[in-house]
């Protein structure tokens, strides 16, 4: 595997809380986390095990079908890993098709992309993933500055789509708005009964699809179960 993508690919997966997450040099896998042992993220793909029979019941302890498991771990890995795994190769690709930014003062950082005066790059901070800056060209394009650093990729790519203006911050949502429409859409899933299996799997489509927009949208989620859980109990 790629050293880079393995490194991003760590990096983000600890981000979203999985601090366990290993690379197996014999495999040549990222192992996310070791409650899933047979789950291996490759290079360009996401390995599962196949569904095994029913385990046999041990008093004490919680059990689950073969069934039960393989939905929870096909879950984790098409709205967690995968997305982690798409992210970090984007990420790998475009640091190692960048060159080096041409200003000596920032030179350790490499040029993503520009436009209307406006920069994107990135530096290697090593373990630590890499570390994104938009920056504005002055008038003779001989130093920049007005930097906005992040280590969060979508951030940086946004901050620079908006300052370049490549597109309008007017028509973006924001973090508050994507909230409401991600609560919409898990009420909706949870309680439409009508809800044909085409419709269904889009909606869990755009679900995924913010949850990797804005991973703390994860978070709330767990929060309405937790509150389910409790108005069940009393």
């Amino acid at each position: 595997m790629h050293e880079m993508l393995k490194r991003l690919m760590l990096v983000e997966l600890r981000k979203q809380g999985y601090h366990r997450a290993q690379y197996d040099t014999e495999k040549d896998a990222v192992l996310p986390s070791p409650d899933f042992p047979e789950i291996l993220m490759k290079e360009h793909e996401i390995w599962r095990p196949r569904e095994k029979p029913d385990p046999p019941f041990v008093l004490g302890e919680l059990w689950q079908s073969a069934k039960e498991k393989a939905e929870i771990e096909r879950k984790l890995v098409y709205r967690t890993f995968l997305p982690i795994l798409n992210k970090a190769t984007e990420m790998a690709a475009a640091w190692e098709n960048a060159k080096p930014m041409p200003i000596r003062a920032v030179s350790e950082f490499r040029l993503l992309s520009e436009y209307n005066n406006i920069v994107l790059a990135a530096r290697d901070d090593g373990d630590h993933g890499l570390h994104f800056t938009t920056w504005q060209y002055d008038y003779n394009r001989k130093s920049v500055g007005r930097g906005h650093y992040t280590t969060n990729y979508e951030e940086a790519k946004k901050d620079f789509a908006t300052r370049s203006g490549l597109i309008q911050e007017k028509i973006l949502f924001q973090p508050e708005q994507l909230k409401q429409i991600y609560s919409a859409l898990l009420f909706q899933g949870k309680n439409d009964d009508e809800l044909t299996y085409d419709t269904e799997k889009g909606l869990h489509a755009v679900i995924e699809k913010l949850e990797t927009i804005c991973p703390d949208l994860k978070e709330l989620q767990a929060q309405q179960n937790r509150e389910a859980e409790l108005e069940v109990e009393l």
